[in-house]
């Protein structure tokens, strides 16, 4: 148990040098509002989502120190984007004088102005089922009459511990909280911290992981079965050649035709005056014959000077 304990106190301890500080300077604020939404991302880091609430009461010049690694920084005075300057980082008037703080510096800020400032930033852990956030909040040179945070767990998180003591715990819906909510006065400190149980658990994160493999070996087996499926149908049944079709002109061939057709060669051309010489055929009944031929689209006729050459389609 007492390990247990320094273990806890240590983790909180290292959240104290690298987690945020927050101050105001100015003349007078009403109230302060800060919603930590974190959210779980593995089994070693979670998101920071900030959104930080205040009312001005006085006038001027506001400095709003954030740490130097918040990002997506983002301010609207009723609803509307707000301009700022972003001076240079300098170290933090707060909880540990090392750690690096941004100011941004608000101009022409009028009474009863409501401003609200969001960013995030990344959180690592150390491992483990227990997980930590602490969330600090340091007062300057102001007035504050009331600071509220609500710090909201990830989904399906289990509360473990918090401090300081006492704070409201919402535990319905989805969603817990822990809300801390007391006066101030200037120049004070104040960290809180929470301690939640791990929201990804071994067995759940290897499930998916698991499915995936056994689904991605399945489909591959059908791709490889039909691969050899298909290959065997091919092999039974080898593409047939499509046969040639018969030209049907040449049923109304007579018997000279017919005769002259089957001396023109499969391939190649034949020569005009060759098929005179070997049918017996006279110049212009062969002339009439190819003419016939080649309206019928057997024969196809090439002139070259006076002689003709025959081809066979």
């Amino acid at each position: 148990m007492k390990s247990w304990i320094i273990v806890f106190f240590a983790t909180i301890a290292v959240f104290l040098i690298i987690n945020t500080s927050h101050g105001i300077s100015g003349n007078s604020v009403a109230y302060v509002n800060i919603t930590n939404t974190l959210t779980q991302q593995s089994q070693t880091s979670a998101i920071s989502s900030v959104e930080y609430t205040f009312l001005y009461n006085g006038s001027g010049k506001i400095n709003l120190t954030l740490p130097d690694y918040a990002s997506n920084i983002k301010l609207f005075l009723a609803g509307q984007p707000y301009d700022f300057d972003e001076l240079q980082s300098k170290p933090c008037n707060s909880l540990n004088s090392s750690q690096l703080c941004v100011v941004l510096e608000i101009d022409d800020v009028r009474p009863s102005d409501i401003f609200t400032l969001s960013y995030s930033f990344n959180t690592d852990y150390s491992g483990g089922t227990q997980f930590n956030s602490t969330f600090a909040f340091t007062t300057f040179n102001l007035t504050t009459t009331y600071l509220k945070i609500i710090t909201v767990l990830p989904q399906g998180a289990g509360l473990l511990s918090y401090s300081p003591k006492p704070a409201t715990i919402n535990l319905t819906g989805q969603n817990k909280e822990v809300i801390w909510s007391r006066g101030l006065s200037s120049n004070s400190q104040f960290l809180f911290a929470v301690s939640y149980s791990d929201v990804f658990s071994t067995q759940s994160s290897s499930q998916p992981l698991t499915s995936y493999i056994i689904a991605g070996a399945i489909i591959a087996g059908i791709i490889v079965a039909l691969f050899i499926l298909i290959r065997s149908k091919g092999a039974l049944n080898p593409p047939r050649i499509a046969k040639k079709r018969t030209n049907p002109f040449r049923k109304l061939l007579n018997e000279d035709e017919e005769k002259v057709l089957k001396m023109i060669k499969p391939s190649g051309f034949t020569a005009q005056k060759d098929l005179v010489t070997s049918s017996g055929f006279s110049k212009s009944k062969m002339s009439k014959i190819l003419s016939k031929l080649s309206r019928f689209k057997l024969i196809k006729l090439q002139s070259i000077g006076k002689n003709n050459k025959i081809k066979r389609i």
